[in-house]
Order: C-alpha cells, then structure tokens, then sequence
C-alpha cells in the first residue's frame, strides 16, 4: 500500500513517515479483519484462536500446546493516536443505512469541536480512509453466507 500524494500533507510525508503509514495501514487492516464479527458473535480472531486450540488437540500433536497464530503488525507509535482518534469516532458514526456505519466530514468536525482535538489534514483523510477501509472489509464479509469471506488466506478459520 503505497501512500498517496498528500496524504501526509503538501509532499511532507518523508521516508520514514511514508514506511510507518504503510505499517499503519497493514497493522489497522489486520485489527479490522480479526476485530470483524461473524454471524455467531465472535470475533474472526476468536474463531482463529479456537481454531488453533482445536488443531493442539488433534492426535499427533503435543497435547495442551495451542499453535501460535502468525504475528499480527504492531501499529507504529508515530500513529498510535491517529487508530484511537478513528476508534472513537467510528464508536459515535451515525449508521451507514443499508451498509456499515462510515465516518463522514461532519462526523470529523463535530468530533473534533466536541473534544477539542485538531487533527492535521493529513490525519482527518486518514481517518476517513481507515472508515472506508473498515466499511469494506464488512462487505466482502456480508457478501458471504456465513459471514467468513474476505481476501484469500485472511479470516478463515480453517
């Protein structure tokens, strides 16, 4: 994932800062799609850790030893607040209609007047991509019948 000119603003987004969005953006995919419920209620991160205790359990593997599920990536510290910033507007978004609840301008605005944060312009465009990548992944998984669709290799359990 590449970033787009001026995400970070008028060209100021540097190397570093262009390598830890991209990390931001593998970390908040991989936190939307485990984060994701299914249509039982649990999350697919819980289905992936139930999974992985149940494939422990099976004959020839060491009993009580849960396999590991790989790493997920750590969000970088540079942008930590921007994922809280996004985590409690999207908590206050007004529903989406017939889809997922997204984050609008105004819903940046009135967050922003409310707790009196001011986020750069290059924040607030990231937050607003973080709800469209939230709306998207909810749905590939809405188009499945069980809930469990998304792209190859990710959110299944098995």
């Amino acid at each position: 994932m590449a970033v787009r000119p001026g995400l970070c603003g008028r060209g100021e987004c540097g190397k570093l800062h262009a390598a830890a969005l991209d990390d931001f953006l593998a970390f908040a995919e991989a936190e939307l799609r485990n984060a994701h419920k299914l249509s039982d209620g649990a999350t697919v991160a819980e289905h992936n850790e139930a999974a992985a205790r149940i494939r422990a359990g099976l004959p020839g593997k060491k009993p009580g030893r849960v396999e590991e599920m790989p790493p997920r990536p750590p969000c970088p510290a540079l942008l930590v607040h921007v994922w809280d910033w996004f985590l409690e507007i999207y908590g206050g978004a007004s529903g989406g209609g017939m889809g997922p609840p997204t984050i609008t301008w105004p819903d940046v605005r009135a967050w922003s007047d409310l707790t009196r944060e001011r986020p750069e312009p290059w924040e607030a465009r990231l937050i607003l991509r973080l709800s469209g990548m939230q709306a998207r992944i909810a749905s590939e998984r809405a188009a499945s019948p069980d809930g469990s669709k998304g792209r190859a290799g990710k959110g299944r359990t098995a």
